[in-house]
């Protein structure tokens, strides 16, 4: 008599049954089996195959739906990002504008400071030289005018 496999052996004796692992035991391996079946024009036998389909194409969607969903928010984000960006943009420019405005304003103060130091200068002068003629026109209608000799 041939020798009884070790599965055959123990189920003769009613011990426990060895079972063997799953060489399909992710839906990734079920599928790709799956489509090598149906590439060889095989008949499909493990109805396990078969549901890990769904399982598959409903992590598919889910993941879909989510990267949809990320696509969105990211739209959403930069037409935000762009909108504030663009604020931003205008009132970096206005104040831009604002400070050459009062660039040009300081410029314009400090040149009339500088003309009204120098008009300033020329009064004082002109004081002095007003004491001195009416210094001299005293002298003169008093009779003691010199000119300085």
């Amino acid at each position: 008599m041939s020798k009884l496999s070790k599965t055959a052996a123990a189920s003769m004796k009613g011990g426990p049954v060895e079972r063997k692992s799953d060489p399909f035991d992710t839906p990734e391996k079920k599928i790709q089996e799956l489509r090598n079946q149906r590439c060889d024009k095989l008949a499909v036998v493990r109805y396990d195959f078969i549901d890990a389909l769904p399982a598959e194409y409903d992590k598919v969607q889910l993941l879909l739906a989510q990267e949809i969903a990320n696509v969105v928010v990211r739209d959403n984000t930069i037409k935000i990002l762009s909108e504030s960006t663009a604020g931003l943009l205008k009132r970096a420019e206005d104040a831009e504008e604002e400070r050459a405005q009062l660039f040009l304003e300081n410029q314009q103060l400090d040149a009339a400071r500088t003309l009204n130091q120098t008009l300033l200068k020329q009064v004082e002068n002109l004081e002095g030289d007003i004491n001195i003629l009416r210094l001299r026109l005293y002298a003169a209608q008093t009779g003691n005018f010199t000119d300085g000799k």
